[in-house]
């Protein structure tokens, strides 16, 4: 009896061990997942988000380049609008979609800015993104333009047709902020160009056919573009 007794208590003991054991591997699972870390975990997991390696950098300007730079963008502004963001972003921000930064955050010692500037605004209907990159030769534009207008690393990333500018390429992906974004980019030279829309009411009738006619008719009022007609949407 008093060997069934210790074969009962031992056999107790097993279980709590097993329950406590499997209840703290949750556990530790809740907390990766809640970071991030755990396996098929997050935002980023879900949408396949990432940055690429090996990025070209932009190279080195100063502030009279960075003036011409936020002037081209600005011909991209509509007139009723407002903005609410401006200044150094970095090629990496092509998928983070982190906010830009200041000038003084981003002044090298040599006194220059790595040449990417942004201008965020938002009308009515859509929050606005344009960007201007500037490389130190064709070649490193060209590979920025392959990656940043490519699907890879875009979360729900998909190539999409635009007519306008020439040689334009046309992006709909997530951004990481879990909103549909839909982006034209434009080679020119040694520059590539970026304008994004995003609704700020998306409705499932509402067809991304439609944003990529803002975002077409917004890359037509770049300097560079070269399109027949620039009138820019509100």
């Amino acid at each position: 009896m008093r060997w069934f007794s210790s074969r009962l208590r031992l056999a107790l003991l097993m279980l709590c061990l097993g329950a406590a054991s499997v209840g703290l591997l949750v556990s530790r699972t809740s907390v990766l997942s809640a970071v991030g870390l755990g396996h098929g975990s997050g935002a980023a997991g879900a949408s396949n988000w990432c940055v690429p390696d090996g990025l070209p950098e932009p190279a080195g300007v100063g502030l009279g380049r960075l003036v011409e730079l936020r002037a081209a963008l600005l011909a991209a502004t509509p007139r009723a609008s407002r903005r609410y963001a401006a200044g150094i972003v970095s090629p990496a921000d092509m998928w983070s979609d982190d906010v830009p930064q200041t000038l003084r955050a981003t002044r090298s010692s040599a006194g220059g800015w790595p040449a990417g500037y942004e201008l965020r605004w938002w009308t009515p209907s859509f929050d606005k993104v344009a960007d201007v990159f500037v490389f130190s030769g064709p070649r490193q534009a060209r590979a920025f333009f392959e990656l940043a207008a490519g699907a890879r690393c875009h979360g729900s990333g998909a190539r999409w047709p635009v007519t306008v500018p020439l040689g334009a390429r046309g992006l709909s992906w997530v951004n990481p902020d879990g909103a549909p974004q839909e982006d034209v980019f434009l080679l020119r030279g040694v520059r590539v160009y970026r304008v994004g829309v995003v609704r700020l009411a998306r409705t499932p009738t509402v067809a991304r056919r439609v944003d990529f006619e803002f975002a077409q008719a917004l890359a037509c009022g770049l300097p560079a573009a070269g399109c027949f007609s620039s009138a820019l949407p509100a």
